[in-house]
């Protein structure tokens, strides 16, 4: 792309909207469907998102933990920006699974 070119320039412009509304969509379809709501609140558990970076002793690994993190982060954003209401919906679906295996491991010690 040539800076001083118009043409180069609004193309180029036109693609990078392109390309950020393919992601859009994207999102919008994986988040429309029960398990790619659980893939994506478990993706954001593992890059650490809901829990801190920092690891005593260790700034290797705390910047491994804090990039990991941040791509988590950008991944909440994005669902924040798209529709705030496709994060409460994976949240309120992640604790109604939790209370579930909770509830199942609770009836398997009983049943020992």
């Amino acid at each position: 792309m040539n800076a001083a070119d118009q043409r180069s320039v609004r193309k180029a412009g036109q693609a990078a909207k392109l390309v950020a509304k393919r992601e859009q969509d994207d999102l919008v379809h994986v988040l429309s469907d029960h398990a790619g709501r659980r893939f994506v609140w478990r993706l954001l558990t593992e890059s650490g998102v809901f829990r801190t970076s920092y690891v005593a002793g260790s700034f290797d690994l705390t910047a491994i933990n804090e990039g990991r993190r941040m791509i988590g982060i950008k991944l909440m954003a994005d669902i924040h920006q798209l529709d705030p209401a496709y994060y409460l919906k994976m949240a309120q679906e992640a604790a109604a699974a939790e209370r579930q295996a909770e509830n199942t491991n609770k009836e398997d010690v009983t049943n020992e």
